[in-house]
C-alpha cells in the first residue's frame, strides 16, 4: 500500500493496545485529512465503481442498521454503553462505521471532533468500539446524513447473496475463517505479499464471496444454485456416474 499512496500522515496516539490505536486513528480521520474522503474498514473489499458516493450533498453517509432481529445483539451492546453513560436511548437508527463518506464541511468536521471526544468517553468505561460514539455524535449534532444502501456496505456473511449486486463487500472480521474471499486474499498477501487478482476477478464474475473451490452449501447460500448443484453432484456421484449424468443432461 505504501507504494501507491501519495501522502502518509503519522499520528501519535499514546496507546499501546492495537484495537484502541485503530479506533483512535479512525475517529480522528476527519480532523487529519483534507477534502472529502471515503473510509473503508480493513475487512471490506470494493468490487464495483464507487464514484456515486462522491456525488452526495450530505455531510456524512453510512449504512443504517435498523431494528431487525439480526441487528439486535449489536443494539443490545450499544444500549448498555449508552445507559452506562446516561446517553439518550434507544435510537431509531444506528449507523455502521465500516463504510463512511465524510465531506469536507464545517458540520462534518464538527462531527469528527464530537465522535473522537465521545469515543474517549466510551473508552473510559472499557468500550473500545467506535460505533456507539459515532451514533451519539450524530444524535447530538443532528448533521445531515445520507443513508447508504446495502449495495455500498453489503454484510455478506449474513446475507451472501448480496455479493452478486454489491459495490462494497463487508466481511466483518472474517479474515481468519479460511472460507471467504477476504480470508483468502489476506492469507495470500501474508505469504507472498501479492494480490490474488485471479481469485478476486473469479468471485466477481461468478457472484459469490467465497475462497477458491467453495463448497456446495456456500454456493447455495450465495444464490449460485446451478453451481451449488454441480458441486454437490461432483461430491456425491462416482466419476463414471457424473460423466453419464452430464451426457444425459446434454
Amino acid at each position: 500500500m505504501l507504494d501507491i499512496v501519495d501522502e502518509t500522515i503519522c499520528v501519535e496516539t499514546g496507546l499501546a493496545d492495537k484495537r484502541e490505536t485503530s479506533r483512535f486513528l479512525k475517529t480522528v480521520l476527519r480532523q487529519r485529512l483534507s477534502g472529502d474522503f471515503l473510509f473503508l474498514d480493513a475487512d471490506t473489499v470494493a468490487v464495483a465503481p464507487l464514484d456515486h458516493l462522491f456525488k452526495t450533498t450530505a455531510d456524512f453517509c453510512a449504512l443504517p442498521m435498523r431494528g431487525t432481529r439480526k441487528n439486535q445483539p449489536t443494539r443490545n451492546e450499544v444500549g448498555r454503553v449508552y445507559q452506562a453513560l446516561g446517553w439518550r436511548w434507544p435510537l431509531k437508527i444506528l449507523y455502521n462505521s465500516g463504510v463512511m463518506f465524510f465531506r469536507d464541511t464545517p458540520a462534518a468536521r464538527m462531527l469528527g471532533d464530537e465522535w473522537h471526544q465521545r469515543w474517549r468517553e466510551t473508552l473510559g468505561i472499557g468500550c473500545v468500539l467506535d460505533e456507539p460514539a459515532l451514533n451519539r455524535a450524530i444524535d447530538v449534532l443532528r448533521v445531515s446524513c445520507e443513508d447508504l444502501t446495502p449495495r455500498y456496505n453489503a454484510l455478506v456473511l449474513g446475507w451472501p447473496g448480496l455479493f452478486r449486486t454489491c459495490a462494497i463487500a463487508h466481511f466483518l472480521e472474517s479474515c481468519e475463517t479460511g472460507i471467504t474471499l477476504m480470508s483468502h486474499l489476506v492469507q495470500v498477501a501474508k505469504s507472498s505479499r501479492t494480490m490474488d487478482w485471479a481469485a478476486y476477478d473469479r468471485c466477481i464474475t461468478e457472484g459469490h464471496p467465497w475462497a477458491p473451490n467453495p463448497a456446495a452449501w456456500q454456493l447455495w447460500r450465495s444464490k449460485n444454485y446451478g453451481r451449488a448443484l454441480t458441486a454437490k453432484l461432483k461430491k456425491t456421484l462416482r466419476p463414471g456416474c457424473e460423466a453419464q449424468y452430464r451426457s444425459k443432461m446434454l
